[in-house]
């Protein structure tokens, strides 16, 4: 069913499996509760590695789309 796919999915998949592993042991490692000023808790690791996965999950698929036509 996959073989269809483009390169830049496959791409991306490979990307988001090991991503995915990654966050969630960051997630599980925070803190509930931020103790400082600046703390990182759960919910801003959630945030911050859902922003970062969507930013790099866009750039790997535009830079994959781009150097396919080339």
């Amino acid at each position: 069913m996959l073989r269809w796919l483009s390169a830049g999915f496959h791409a991306w998949l490979r990307f988001a499996k090991y991503y995915i592993l990654v966050a969630a042991l960051l997630i599980t490692a925070s803190p509930s509760v931020a103790t400082t000023i600046f703390g990182f808790d759960k919910e801003f690791m959630s945030w911050a590695t859902a922003g970062l996965f969507l930013l790099v999950s866009l750039i790997l698929v535009v830079y994959k789309q781009f150097r396919k036509k080339e």
